[in-house]
C-alpha cells in the first residue's frame, strides 16, 4: 500500500539526521506516541531545554504549508475508514497492511498531520481500559457514560438501543451503537448479559431498582421458578414497557453475588432475610399474609392493615408496585410463590373508567355518527 513505512517517511520529512530523530521521538513520529522533553533528553543524553530548542529549530526549518506525505495520507484514510474503534486494533491492522513497520500509535499521526499541513479527522481518547479512536468530542463520550449510568439507575439493566435513543436526544453525533459499545466496554465496570453484547448492567451503580426487586422476591420465595420469578419482577406497571428478555434476567441473577440461576429456578444462598430488603410497609403486609397462610381476600387484608395503623394510600401503592405481593384467582391476594395449587398469579386489576366518562364518550360517539349520516 505504501512505498515506505510511515516512520521512515516522517523521519525523512524532518531531515533524517540526529535532530530529526529527537523531534520524532518527542512528537511520536517513531510510532511510540510521543513523550516528554525530560524523557527525550534522558534518552539522548541532553537537557530538556536543549530538546525544546531542537524541536523549535526543526519545525522552523520545515517551514509552513503542506508537505507531500503519501504514506501519512494513506494512514489517515486507513484509520478514518475504521473509526470509531479501539485504537490498539486499528493500529495493529495498519501495521498488517504495511503502512508502518511497527504498531504506530494514532496520537503521532494526529500530530504529524498538524505539522505537515494536512488534517486527521479523528481524535484519540484514553479510557480506563483502552484507547478509543473516534470522530467526536470527549464531551460526547462523557455523555454516553452518563446516559448509561442514568439508564441503569432507572431500570437496572439497559440495552444499546435504549442508550443510543437517549444519547440521540442530547448528543446526536454520538448515537452510534458500535461507538457506544466500545466506550462502555472500555470505560469501567460494564458487565454484558447476552452473547451479542446488547444488554448490560453496571455493578458500580448502587441504586439498582431491578437488583432490589430481585432480592425482595427471593427474600419471600426461595427458590422460585423462572416463569413466576420473571412475572414478579416485571409486575410493576412501570416495567411493562421495559422488560428484559428471560435469558438476560437469568444471566443477571448468575452475576449477582449470592444468587444461583438454572434453566428452571432462581435461588439465593445464603437466604435473604425479609427485614434486610423490604420496606416497613411491605414487611408488615408480608407478616400479615404469612400469619394467614400466605393468602387473604383484598378487603380482609385492607381491614387488617388499617387495624395495625398502616397508611391507606401506601397500602394500595404497595399492592400495585410491590414484587412480593401477587393477585391469585378467586380474588385472593398473597405472597409470591405461596402455592402452585392456587394457579399462576394474575395481573393486578386495572382501575375502571368512571361511568360518567364512559357515558359521555358513548354520547359523543352517537352524536358524531348522526352528524356523519
Amino acid at each position: 500500500m505504501a512505498t515506505q513505512p510511515l516512520e521512515r517517511e516522517l523521519l525523512g520529512l524532518l531531515g533524517g539526521d540526529e535532530k530529526a530523530r529527537i523531534v520524532a521521538r518527542y512528537c511520536g513520529f517513531d510510532g511510540l506516541g510521543g513523550t516528554t522533553l525530560q524523557t527525550v533528553g534522558a534518552e539522548f543524553g541532553i537537557t530538556s531545554e536543549r530538546v525544546r530548542q531542537i524541536v523549535g529549530e526543526v519545525v522552523r526549518r520545515r517551514g509552513n504549508g503542506p508537505v507531500p506525505a503519501p504514506t501519512l495520507l494513506k494512514a489517515i484514510a486507513f484509520i478514518a475508514q475504521r473509526t470509531p474503534g479501539v485504537a490498539e486494533d486499528i493500529e495493529g491492522n495498519m501495521q498488517s497492511a504495511g503502512l508502518s513497520s511497527r504498531r504506530f500509535r494514532a496520537e503521532g499521526i494526529i500530530r504529524a498531520a498538524e505539522l505537515f499541513g494536512t488534517a486527521a479527522p479523528f481524535l484519540v481518547t484514553e479510557t480506563q481500559r483502552a484507547r478509543l479512536i473516534h470522530f467526536f468530542s470527549p464531551a460526547s463520550l462523557d455523555t454516553i457514560v452518563r446516559v448509561a449510568h442514568r439508564t441503569i439507575e432507572r431500570w437496572g439493566v439497559a440495552s444499546l438501543d435504549t442508550v443510543s435513543a437517549e444519547v440521540r436526544k442530547v448528543a446526536p453525533e454520538a448515537a452510534d451503537n458500535r461507538l457506544i459499545r466500545d466506550v462502555l466496554t472500555n470505560a469501567g465496570d460494564i458487565h454484558w448479559l447476552d452473547p451479542l453484547s446488547e444488554w448490560f448492567w453496571l455493578p458500580s451503580v448502587s441504586r439498582n431498582p431491578l437488583v432490589r426487586r430481585i432480592r425482595k422476591i427471593l427474600s419471600v420465595a426461595n427458590p422460585m421458578c423462572v416463569a413466576e420469578f420473571r412475572a414478579a419482577v416485571t409486575r410493576d406497571s412501570r416495567l411493562h414497557d421495559y422488560s428484559p428478555p428471560p435469558a438476560v434476567l437469568q444471566e443477571l441473577c448468575r452475576q449477582l453475588p449470592g444468587l444461583r440461576a438454572s434453566a428452571e429456578y432462581i435461588e439465593a444462598d445464603p437466604r435473604i432475610q425479609p427485614r434486610e430488603v423490604l420496606g416497613e410497609l411491605e414487611a408488615a403486609i408480608v407478616d400479615i399474609l404469612a400469619e394467614q397462610g400466605g393468602t387473604m381476600r383484598r378487603a380482609e387484608l385492607a381491614a387488617e392493615c388499617r387495624k395495625r395503623g398502616l397508611n391507606r394510600s401506601s397500602f394500595y401503592s404497595a399492592l400495585t408496585h410491590s414484587p412480593v405481593i401477587a393477585f391469585y384467582p378467586g380474588g385472593l391476594l398473597g405472597l409470591v410463590g405461596v402455592s402452585p395449587a392456587l394457579g399462576p398469579p394474575q395481573c393486578p386489576p386495572t382501575r375502571q373508567r368512571s361511568k360518567y366518562l364512559h357515558s359521555t364518550a358513548r354520547a359523543h360517539t352517537i352524536r358524531l355518527r348522526k352528524w356523519m349520516e
